[in-house]
């Protein structure tokens, strides 16, 4: 470690300069936890007294954070956050009250630790990851953090790159979460990250009383027009399409939506409370003539993942569903993994500028609507998750829609949002949509066109004003698998 800073260190005769090196920091037995080498040596080496030393580099840590907050490895949570804990007692919440003691402001760390043997190398542990985390922040001053190294329980991704806003929704990434009706049929949700961390999908699969497959599919997303976390959820009972916006308060969630059934649109709303890492308790509410109330319910768990079996009878379901009258007109994105090359913007860049995409189209079977990913391909084929798409039949408006959530340069996100009207019997598809950024709103028209023997051509004009400029023009063609 070499500090960044000049710090005052309780029981020293002077503080330590900028430029100062702490090596050899070690664990050790007897009166304290930490041992380490400090110079100058006339620093005392106890862990009361390096504890100031780690309360100063925080805070430094802090100040880094707010300056450069792309830089930040560990997210900022609130206290008894469900998705760090340990043994009985929380690795944060041990962090919380070291913090207090010392008067650090404003910053938590979760750290993730593989589970120790015993209490005693729990707390150790927990201390000197708290002062290793601290000294991978400080030298974020300077360096990026992409390669830093993260050890992490399988089940749990890292977030390092995860939108603040969504931060709160990184705790469902790992596993599955298991639910039981009051019927005892069993609901499993699994969690993915959407682009640039902006957004996260839900999918949702189970049986009703009845012995029939249900689900959903759910989009919650940062929008950078309406500056609040939004949802979407498109369901099988009733085509029930939900649109709503959702609030974090520390250990719990609320959300309120509007759900379009066939034949009703009901006002909702949900509660979440999270009882530790792998535990939360949702209540699904109704609007009554006075306020919500709670309608139904459950406790839901984090369980393994599905087993190889599990996954294939699912993929065997999936091929063998049909889309319904209603995404048939759309249904020829089915089916294909398309690759190509583009030049967007094309007015402000170079042809020589290529953009190599590769994009693929799954059937949902259990929400009756289409998912699409599009990602970008770097000079070796790697891919980069650069957009989510989200084809869906509106049962409240009766129309075709598409929402798609994809990165950009400032890291607010773009969302598109419209509506989709096929043409040709199915030939071509165009989408109007608006464009919302953090800080504009455009609108664009999108066309799709299917040309055989299996290629398909990607367009987009930018409709502001009295002109139609063409913004990107690609032609893909079935990929190689």
């Amino acid at each position: 470690m070499i500090v960044v800073k000049n710090l005052k260190v309780r029981g020293a005769t002077s503080s330590l300069k900028v430029g100062t090196k702490v090596r050899n920091i070690r664990l050790v037995d007897g009166d304290h936890n930490i041992d380490c080498k400090i110079s100058p040596k006339q620093i005392p080496r106890n862990l009361m007294q390096i504890s100031s030393l780690v309360t100063s580099c925080l805070a430094v840590a802090v100040s880094t954070m707010q300056a450069h907050p792309q830089t930040t490895l560990f997210p900022t949570e609130g206290r008894g956050s469900p998705r760090v804990e340990q043994l009985g007692t929380s690795v944060d919440q041990m962090i919380y009250e070291f913090m207090e003691t010392e008067r650090v402001p404003g910053l938590t760390l979760a750290l993730w630790l593989n589970r120790p043997q015993a209490r005693s190398t729990l707390r150790s542990r927990a201390i000197v990851t708290l002062l290793l985390s601290t000294l991978v922040l400080i030298a974020g001053c300077s360096n990026p953090l992409d390669n830093v190294r993260v050890i992490v329980p399988a089940q749990v991704q890292p977030v390092a790159k995860t939108s603040v806003r969504m931060e709160p929704f990184s705790g469902f990434i790992g596993g599955r979460w298991k639910m039981t009706t009051l019927a005892g049929t069993d609901t499993y949700d699994t969690w993915h990250w959407g682009p640039e961390r902006n957004s996260i999908r839900s999918m949702s699969r189970g049986m009703l009383p009845n012995g029939e497959p249900w689900g959903t599919m759910t989009a919650y997303y940062w929008h950078p027009g309406r500056k609040e976390i939004r949802t979407l959820g498109v369901g099988s009972v009733l085509r029930g399409v939900s649109e709503g916006t959702m609030t974090f308060d520390g250990r719990k969630t609320e959300g309120a939506f509007d759900l379009f059934q066939t034949g009703a649109t009901r006002n909702l709303g949900l509660r979440w409370t999270f009882d530790g890492l792998d535990t939360f308790h949702d209540q699904l509410l109704e609007k009554g003539p006075r306020s919500f109330e709670v309608m139904v319910e459950w406790d839901r768990h984090r369980v393994a993942v599905a087993s190889v079996d599990e996954r294939a009878a699912e993929r065997t379901l999936a091929t063998a569903a049909k889309p319904s009258e209603f995404i048939k007109p759309i249904e020829r994105l089915l089916g294909h993994t398309w690759e190509g090359k583009a030049v967007p913007e094309i007015a402000a860049r170079p042809p020589a500028d290529m953009l190599r995409t590769r994009t693929i189209f799954e059937y949902v079977p259990d929400a009756d609507a289409i998912y699409g990913r599009v990602q970008t391909l770097d000079p070796d084929g790697a891919p980069s998750h650069a957009m989510d798409l989200y084809l869906y039949h509106h049962t409240g408006a009766r129309v075709l829609r598409c929402l798609a959530l994809a990165n950009s340069n400032d890291g607010e996100g773009i969302v598109y949002e419209g509506d989709i009207t096929p043409g040709d019997n199915g030939r071509w598809l165009r989408i109007d949509l608006r464009a919302h950024r953090s800080s504009s709103v455009s609108t664009i028209e999108a066309r799709i066109d299917f040309e055989p023997p299996g290629g398909v051509r990607f367009r987009a004009w930018s409709t502001e004003g009295k002109d139609r400029t063409l913004i990107f023009d690609q032609d893909q063609s079935e990929a190689n698998q």
